[in-house]
């Protein structure tokens, strides 16, 4: 996925040749790495001086998680509030209940749509700054 994309971009064609040669190395350089190079990644990042490295990394420890955990809380928020919004639909007088419940009904699926869009566009942007060699 990733190293198709840095390769050869958006086209779709196989890879062969020098793409096939380009993704072979990287992933070859990130075997390489491995965890303590991950690390290393992550200690010179936001501030590269020597002396920020034990409080680099903490930091950015907290934001690889902080981000799908907001991602997850933003998405359980939304739908929590729409399905709350039904609930209190229910317990309106039976004449108020077909009234609101079918606009809010269409509603709530197009929000729903619009909240896994963006819960897929931050997915792709969280993985694209995660992939990107300088931050």
């Amino acid at each position: 996925g990733a190293i198709r994309l840095e390769t050869l971009g958006f086209t779709d064609k196989p890879l062969i040749g020098d793409a096939l040669e380009q993704a072979k190395r990287m992933v070859r350089e990130g075997m390489e790495q491995g965890a303590v190079g991950f690390a290393k990644e992550l200690s010179a990042h936001p501030i590269p001086l020597n002396a920020a490295r034990p409080f680099n990394l903490p930091i950015e420890f907290i934001v690889m998680l902080a981000k799908p955990f907001s991602l997850g809380m933003r998405l359980f928020g939304n739908l929590y509030a729409g399905e709350m919004i039904f609930i209190l639909i229910a317990v309106m007088p039976f004449w108020a209940q077909w009234t609101l419940s079918i606009p809010w009904a269409l509603f709530h699926v197009l929000i729903i749509t619009l909240q896994a869009f963006i819960f897929m566009v931050l997915t792709i942007v969280y993985l694209s700054q995660a992939h990107a060699t300088n931050h």
